[in-house]
Parts: structure tokens; C-alpha cells; sequence
């Protein structure tokens, strides 16, 4: 439970000082896939989270890779059209 609940309080931290969303800060702050503190159902929320932080970034690629690995297709979507748009 510590663990999960630093997950957020990080995210929280990212998004309320308008951390920059880097390749190896996105990778810190998403927990490992086969993790005995966490649920899948906790996981895939933590992951939707940290999609969404770089979501509001236009961090569009990152967002995607996130919301892949949490299952979000319709978001997945969205963010790569945004970033083929954006390119």
C-alpha cells in the first residue's frame, strides 16, 4: 500500500508544479507490470494517470504508450491523432 500511495503523490507533485514529462520519468513513475503490492485494477489506474499528465503536457506519444499499456484504446487513439496532427 506505501508504494501505491507515493505512485500518486508523485503524479499530484507532476501535475501541480508542472513537471516536465520525460521518457525516464514516465518509466520511474509507472510500476512494473508483475507487482505483488498492487492490483492490475490499481496499476491500470496509476498508468491512466501518468497517460493523462502527459496527456495535459502534449506529451501525445507518451501519453499513448501509457494508456496502451492500461488498456484505454479510445485514448490511445486520440493521442496519436493529436500527435500525427501536431507533427
Amino acid at each position: 500500500m506505501c508504494w501505491y500511495v507515493q505512485y500518486w503523490d508523485a503524479l499530484d507533485l507532476c501535475a501541480d508544479q508542472h513537471i516536465p514529462m520525460t521518457d525516464s520519468l514516465v518509466e520511474k513513475l509507472s510500476p512494473a507490470a508483475a507487482t505483488e503490492d498492487l492490483s492490475d485494477v490499481e496499476r491500470c489506474r496509476i498508468l491512466e494517470a501518468v497517460g493523462e499528465v502527459c496527456y495535459s503536457q502534449d506529451q501525445y506519444r507518451l501519453a499513448a504508450k501509457k494508456f496502451t499499456q492500461a488498456g484505454k484504446k479510445v485514448k490511445v487513439g486520440c493521442c496519436l491523432t493529436r500527435y500525427d496532427t501536431c507533427k
